[in-house]
């Protein structure tokens, strides 16, 4: 649960970020306006890989739906 929790805490926060950045968002890590050196673009960039990183979160929620609610596990096409 944490890892599905945390992965997409992370993008919203740094979607957030990059909405309130605004064109600024678009700058290159060495261009001298970029905000905080790029950290928020890169932090941006890699948040929706840690969704997927150890297993993506749809993967993930199944899993938990299955073990830690008991629900059915879902019908093979």
């Amino acid at each position: 649960m944490n890892k599905v929790f945390s992965s997409e805490l992370n993008y919203a926060m740094t979607n957030l970020g990059m909405q309130l950045a605004g064109p600024r968002a678009l700058l290159a890590s060495d261009e001298p306006e970029s905000l905080d050196g790029g950290h928020w673009q890169d932090d941006f960039l890699y948040a929706r890989a840690y969704t997927i990183a150890g297993g993506s979160n749809e993967v993930m929620r199944n899993v938990l739906g299955e073990r830690a609610l008991g629900l059915p596990r879902e019908p093979k096409p």
